[in-house]
C-alpha cells in the first residue's frame, strides 16, 4: 500500500520511518544502500519519498533482468499451494509470477491503479526458463502462474498461447508438470478451439476467470469492460473445447443496490455457468483507486477503520445502509452453501475421483473462513 500516493501521509503520520520507496526497489534500493554510505542524507536521495517530498513511482520496464527467485530444498518441502490448487499434483507443486501491475484500470483495483497501468511482462522463453528448473531440480509437477491475467492481451491471446506452448515444448517439459491459470474472460472468450486443446494436452488443467457479476450495469459501475456475453462465450468454449479442465470463477459482491438477493443471483450465475469452483468476495475499497475516490474525499478513512478496528474485517467494505457488513457476509455465506450443493458433490466426485474427499474437507473450512472476513 505504500506505493498508492493516497496512502503515504497515512504512514509519515502513524508510523516513525524515514523514507518510503515507491515501486520496484530492485534497482531503486542498491542506489540508496551507496547513497548512505556515502554519507549523504535520505531526503536527499532521488527515489525515496520522504515526508516533505514525494519521490516517483519507480518502475522497473524489464523485469527479465530479475533473477528467478531464490529456491532450495528445504523451502520447496515445506511451502506448496492449496489442495483446492494442487488437485492434480503427486508431487510437489509450486507458483511463478510473470508480470507486474495490469494494463487494465478497473475503477476497484488496485493493481493497475497503484503502479499507473506500467505493465510489465516476463519473456516467454524467460518464464519456460524457470518452468525447466522447478520441473526438473525440485521434481515440481504443477505449476500454479499467479498474475492477475497469465494471457494479458485478448488479441495477441493466440499469438501469446502458441509462443507459451512452443518456449515449454522447448525446454523438454510439454506434460511433465500441471498448471493453471487466471485470465480475464474477454481474453478467455478470444483463446481458439485449436489453442485450448493444445493448452490442455500440454498440461494446462484449470483456468480461473475474473467474472464479477452477472449485472452489466454493476460491471460498469465497476469499470470492468469484460460483457456478460465474454463470460458465457469463456466459459462455454472451455466447457466443449476442454471438457475435462477445471474452470474457477471469482464473484465481486457489494456497491449501492447490494442486497441478500443480488448476493443468491450471483451464486446461481455461478452454478449456471458450469463453473467447478466459485469465490464470493464483498466488495473491497482501495485507496488509489477511481472507486475509493468517488465514495471518499478523505483518503484516511481506509486507514483509520482498519487501524481502530471500525468493522470485522480486515479491509475497507462497500457497505451498503440497508444492507450493512454483516448482514452482507451472511449472504455470501448462504452463496457459498448455494454453489457447493449436493449436485456441486455429486458431480465433483465423479470428476475427481479419489481427490474428491480431500478437496471438500478443505473447501467446507474454507468457504465458511472466506465468508466471515
Amino acid at each position: 500500500m505504500p506505493s498508492i500516493e493516497e496512502t503515504v501521509k497515512v504512514f509519515f503520520e502513524n508510523f516513525s520511518i524515514d523514507g518510503i520507496m515507491r515501486g520496484d526497489g530492485e534497482d531503486v534500493l542498491p542506489a540508496f544502500i551507496a547513497h548512505i554510505k556515502d554519507g549523504n542524507s535520505v531526503e536527499s536521495f532521488y527515489g525515496i519519498t520522504t515526508e516533505g517530498k514525494m519521490g516517483p513511482l519507480n518502475v522497473l520496464h524489464d523485469i527479465n533482468r530479475i533473477p528467478i527467485p531464490y529456491r532450495d530444498c528445504s523451502i520447496m518441502n515445506r511451502y506448496g499451494v492449496s489442495r483446492k490448487r494442487g488437485l492434480f499434483s503427486k508431487k510437489k507443486s509450486s507458483t511463478i509470477i510473470t508480470s507486474r501491475g495490469c494494463p487494465c484500470s478497473c475503477f476497484y483495483c488496485v493493481s493497475g491503479n497503484s503502479r499507473s497501468r506500467k505493465f510489465t511482462k516476463r519473456s516467454w522463453d524467460n518464464i519456460a526458463d524457470e518452468i525447466q528448473l522447478l520441473v526438473n531440480k525440485y521434481d515440481v509437477d504443477n505449476i500454479v502462474f499467479y498474475d492477475d491475467c497469465f494471457f494479458p492481451n485478448k488479441k495477441l491471446v493466440n499469438d501469446d498461447a502458441e509462443r507459451f506452448l512452443s518456449e515449454i515444448e522447448r525446454v523438454g517439459c510439454k506434460g511433465k508438470f500441471s498448471w493453471q491459470v487466471e485470465l480475464r474472460a474477454d481474453v478467455a472468450s478470444n483463446i481458439s478451439k485449436k489453442l485450448l486443446q493444445a493448452m490442455y494436452i500440454s498440461g494446462c488443467r484449470q483456468i480461473n476467470l475474473g467474472i464479477e457479476t452477472p449485472d452489466p450495469d454493476f460491471l460498469k459501475y465497476l469499470g470492468k469492460t469484460v460483457s456478460v456475453a465474454d463470460v458465457y462465450t469463456a466459459c462455454n468454449n472451455i466447457r466443449t473445447f476442454t471438457p475435462k479442465m477445471i474452470m474457477g470463477g471469482t464473484f465481486i459482491v457489494g456497491g449501492p443496490n447490494v442486497s441478500e438477493k443480488v448476493v443468491l443471483q450471483t451464486a446461481k450465475y455461478a452454478k449456471d455457468l458450469g463453473l467447478h469452483f466459485a469465490n464470493f468476495f464483498p466488495l473491497e475499497l482501495h485507496p488509489g483507486t477511481p472507486l475509493y475516490r468517488k465514495i471518499y474525499s478523505d483518503s484516511d478513512e481506509w486507514f483509520q477503520t482498519i487501524i481502530h478496528h471500525k468493522n470485522n474485517s480486515q479491509c475497507l467494505l462497500y457497505e451498503n445502509s440497508d444492507f450493512p457488513e454483516m448482514q452482507l457476509k451472511k449472504a455470501v455465506e448462504k452463496a457459498y452453501a448455494l454453489f457447493y450443493d449436493t449436485a456441486w458433490e455429486n458431480r465433483m466426485e465423479k470428476m475427481l475421483g479419489d481427490e474428491y474427499g480431500d478437496i471438500w474437507s478443505v473447501l467446507t473450512k474454507r468457504n465458511k473462513r472466506l465468508a466471515r472476513r
